[in-house]
C-alpha cells in the first residue's frame, strides 16, 4: 500500500496535467478506474484493520485475518 501511495504522490502532478485537464475520452476513464477504484478496497480494509482493536485470536493467527481481507 505504501508503495502505491508513493507512485500516485510521485505521478499526481502529471495525471492532472493529463487526464483531468485534458479530454474525456474512453482511455481516460478507464485509466481513472483502474487507479483509483481499485485503490478504495485497500484503503477501505486499511481503516477497519486500523480501527479493530487487536484480539489475542488475530495475534495468534494473523494469517487467517489476513485471508478473511482480501
Amino acid at each position: 500500500l505504501a508503495l502505491c501511495v508513493y507512485e500516485y504522490l510521485i505521478t499526481f502532478e502529471h495525471e492532472l496535467r493529463i487526464v483531468w485537464q485534458g479530454r474525456i475520452t474512453v482511455t481516460s476513464v478507464i485509466f481513472l478506474l483502474n487507479r483509483w477504484v481499485m485503490m478504495l478496497p485497500e484503503v477501505i480494509t486499511l481503516m477497519f484493520d486500523l480501527m479493530l482493536p487487536p484480539t489475542t485470536q488475530a495475534v495468534r493467527n494473523p494469517s487467517k485475518i489476513s485471508l478473511i481481507n482480501h
